[in-house]
């Protein structure tokens, strides 16, 4: 895409440059509502008001599908060390199936926004979500429920 003479859509100015957005970008794709780029991805950004436009949409979303990837699978990776849970344990401690799991820490599938979330909420205290995702886990005795 040649940008020289292209104009921002939002201010209307000649101010576009070609950057590489790579740990410096996120935004809305698919069903995800915030996606942060973690692979090489050049976009035109005006100089002006820092408005970023997509070069090329393929790219954009083979590198939004990619950085999903790579995240679930360092998701995994952090919640089987913090734990030391095998695969099938943890793909039954988030409700999925192990050959899923594996799939998704292996980056041949890009996880449903749900299954990213989950993740990603388990990796931050993985020792204490286990638990309450186990499904012996005595809720009554956490004083969880809500009462009437």
């Amino acid at each position: 895409m040649n940008i020289k003479n292209r104009r921002c859509g939002e201010c209307g100015l000649k101010s576009l440059t070609v950057v590489n957005v790579k740990n410096n970008y996120s935004s809305i794709w698919s069903d995800f509502p915030q996606v942060f780029v973690t692979v090489d991805l050049e976009m035109a950004k005006c100089q002006n008001c820092g408005n970023h436009i997509v070069t090329s949409a393929s790219k954009y979303d083979a590198a939004m599908e990619k950085s999903i990837r790579d995240q679930a699978s360092q998701f995994i990776d952090i919640i089987r060390s913090k734990t030391n849970l095998k695969s099938h344990e943890l793909a039954a401690f988030i409700g999925i199936t192990a050959s899923y799991l594996s799939s998704l820490h292996s980056k041949t599938k890009t996880p449903s926004f749900q299954v990213w979330n989950l993740l990603k909420v388990v990796a931050i205290d993985p020792v204490e979500m286990c638990k309450k995702l186990d499904p012996s886990y005595n809720v009554i005795k956490e004083n969880i429920l809500l009462h009437a």
